[in-house]
C-alpha cells in the first residue's frame, strides 16, 4: 500500500487508539520510510507517492510521526509544520483527514463530513444502499460510519495536547469546516458538487438533529457493528481488504 501513502499514517494512528504494541523495529523502520518520502524542499508528504505534497498527507504523517516518538521540534517536523501552515492549516483538510482527527480529539466531530449510520439498514435493492457499492468503498464507510455516529474520540494526554497546539495554534480567523470549496488538496480530489454539498447540509443540519428517530439510530449502529463484527470473524482478523484490516 505503499503507493498510497496516507493509508500508512493512518495505520498507525490506528495502532495508537487501539493502544497495539508495536515492535520498536517496526517503528524504525516506518519513520525512516516516511522521512524518505517527505519532500526535501517544502517538508511536506503526498497523499499519493509521486504527487506533489499536500496538507491531507503532511497533517497525517506529522500525527503518524509524533504518536511513534519522533519529537516536535525534529528537523523533519519543523519543515512539515511549516508547510501546513502555509497552505492553510486545518481550513483546507478534506474529509477523511477530518475524521481521524476527529479520532484522535484534534477536530470537532460536528465540523466533519456526515456519515449517516442509518443507511446500512436500507435494503439491497435499493440503488443508494451501501450493498450496491464497490467492496473497497464499503468496507471503508462501514466502520466511518459508526465511529462518527458514536463520536468516538480517544481520551486526550499531553502528546495530544502538544499536538493540538503545534498544529492548531490560536487562529480566530480559521473557520473549521469550512473547506468545502478549496481545490488543489491532491491531483485526485474532486471538489463537491453542489447537489453533495447540499445533501451533507441536510443530513448534519436537519436530518441528524432533528428528523432521525433515537431508535433508528440506535439499531442502524446496532446492525452497523453486527456487520464488522461478522466481517472480522469471517476474514479471521484480516479484512476482506487491506485497508479494512
Amino acid at each position: 500500500m505503499s503507493c498510497i501513502f496516507f493509508v500508512t499514517p493512518m495505520m498507525i494512528i490506528a495502532w495508537y487508539i487501539t493502544g497495539a504494541k508495536i515492535d520498536e523495529a517496526y517503528v524504525v523502520e516506518l519513520i525512516r520510510f516516511m522521512f524518505n518520502y517527505q519532500n526535501p524542499e517544502n517538508g511536506g508528504w503526498p497523499t499519493y507517492l509521486e504527487e506533489e505534497p499536500s496538507p491531507m498527507g503532511t497533517t497525517l504523517a506529522y500525527i503518524a510521526l509524533r504518536l511513534v516518538g519522533v519529537p516536535g521540534h525534529d528537523e523533519h517536523l519543523l519543515k512539515a509544520r511549516s508547510f501546513y501552515l502555509k497552505h492553510g492549516g486545518a481550513d483546507h483538510l478534506p474529509g477523511w483527514a477530518k475524521f481521524w482527527l476527529a479520532l484522535l480529539g484534534l477536530y470537532n466531530w460536528a465540523n466533519t463530513d456526515p456519515y449517516p449510520v442509518e443507511m446500512w439498514l436500507l435494503p439491497e435493492w435499493v440503488p443508494v444502499s451501501p450493498w450496491q457499492w464497490f467492496v473497497a468503498t464499503r468496507q471503508v464507510y462501514l466502520p466511518m460510519c459508526y465511529l462518527s455516529s458514536r463520536r468516538f474520540t480517544v481520551p486526550t494526554n499531553d502528546l495530544l495536547d502538544e499536538i493540538r497546539l503545534e498544529l492548531f495554534p490560536p487562529q480566530p480567523s480559521v473557520r473549521f469546516g469550512a473547506s468545502d470549496t478549496v481545490k488543489g488538496l491532491s491531483k485526485r480530489h474532486q471538489p463537491k458538487s453542489w447537489i453533495l454539498q447540499t445533501l451533507n447540509w441536510a443530513l448534519t443540519h436537519v436530518w441528524s438533529p432533528w428528523l432521525c428517530p433515537s431508535k433508528l439510530k440506535e439499531e442502524a449502529e446496532r446492525r452497523t457493528w453486527q456487520i464488522i463484527q461478522d466481517t472480522d470473524r469471517a476474514s479471521c482478523s484480516t479484512g476482506l481488504l487491506s485497508v479494512d484490516a
